[in-house]
């Protein structure tokens, strides 16, 4: 595994890979190291192999997104790292760190000293999310039209000892070790385009002109004022950091009922945080350990209590949103279902 990420390291950056980019593929092989999560990744991996080969589509729900390991592997099209610049002759790269709204496909066209026309990327998702999970586990979405031969192919693919368990969720109909499967929206069965790289550019500009298409709003809430919100919303669109907030605010409003316009009076949007990883983030500041802040985020998304002691005002008034900001879904699910739908409506 070792080999075959940093040979995809030099590829994608270069003879001399930017210091954040080794730090950030160091703390992720040697996280691999601890207790079972190495035989996760290997499994994980493995399984991914095996739904490029067969033309599956599908992407990950979990924080294995978040991996910078798994993106220079090629099994997320998701770059994790800061936004960036990246020249692809010389490699030459530069890092955007004043503006933590800022996405890696919002940046403005700009060109390399050596002349070329510079790629953009990088959604600003934290490794230590990533390297959080003690015990790692891939929540993979596939095509409900490909599921039976998926799971097939996984029960050959490990060992008889370690057949499907009892699913954990509703939506999952089968947990194999490191992976659990589950399904999604009906999805093209096959297209031999649907691992290539897309243009940046392309990319962003074909989800802002169909993101009505790509995510129907008729399909997600069933608040009729929910719905009204959402449209306008919709319309207004520009980034595409704006596009994975919405994504956020509409998975949000797939539970029955939701009224996102109290949510949105008590949250307004340029101020508020709509992630999960954004609760997770404010225990980090705090100091405490990336595990530590991962257990905290999920007891308060259980609406239970936390169990560090800080009473001062701040996080008090902090911990009144955050149980609300706990229940919203991940940045790296929004970025990983966005993508995916974007393929599916270009290919489709």
């Amino acid at each position: 595994m070792e080999e075959r990420v940093e040979t995809a390291l030099y590829q994608k950056y270069g003879p001399s890979p930017p210091i954040l980019a080794r730090e950030r593929l160091a703390a992720e092989i040697q996280s691999s190291i601890r207790g079972a999560k190495r035989e996760d990744l290997k499994q994980i991996i493995s399984f991914c192999d095996m739904l490029k080969f067969h033309n599956c589509p599908y992407y990950f729900a979990q924080t294995a997104a978040s991996s910078f390991l798994f993106y220079l592997l090629g099994l997320s099209p998701t770059n994790p790292l800061p936004p960036h610049y990246i020249c692809p002759v010389c490699h030459r790269m530069e890092f955007i760190f004043d503006d933590s709204t800022i996405d890696g496909f919002d940046l403005s066209p700009r060109r390399c000293t050596c002349g070329a026309l510079m790629e953009v990327d990088g959604h600003n998702l934290k490794g230590e999310y990533f390297l959080a999970d003690e015990r790692l586990m891939g929540l993979v979405m596939i095509p409900v039209n490909r599921y039976a031969e998926i799971v097939s192919l996984a029960m050959e693919l490990y060992k008889p000892n370690e057949q499907p368990v009892e699913p954990y969720a509703p939506d999952q109909f089968a947990v194999f070790p490191s992976v659990a499967l589950a399904t999604d929206t009906e999805l093209p069965s096959y297209c031999e385009n649907w691992f290539n790289p897309l243009s940046i550019g392309s990319t962003k500009q074909f989800i802002l002109r169909n993101l009505r298409s790509l995510l129907p709003i008729e399909d997600h809430g069933k608040n009729q004022n929910t719905r009204r919100v959402l449209q306008s919303m919709c319309t207004r669109i520009e980034t595409f950091f704006s596009a994975i907030r919405y994504v956020s605010l509409m998975r949000f409003c797939w539970k029955e009922d939701v009224d996102i316009t109290a949510f949105l009076d008590s949250v307004p949007l340029p101020d508020g945080i709509l992630f999960r990883e954004d609760v997770f983030d404010h225990y980090i500041g705090l100091g405490v350990t990336a595990e530590v802040a991962y257990r905290q985020m999920n007891r308060l998304k259980r609406g239970r209590q936390e169990t560090i002691s800080l009473n001062t005002q701040e996080h008090l008034r902090f911990i009144e949103k955050a149980r609300v900001y706990a229940s919203m879904p991940s940045k790296v699910w929004a970025i990983e279902y966005l993508l995916s739908m974007a393929k599916k409506g270009l290919y489709t």
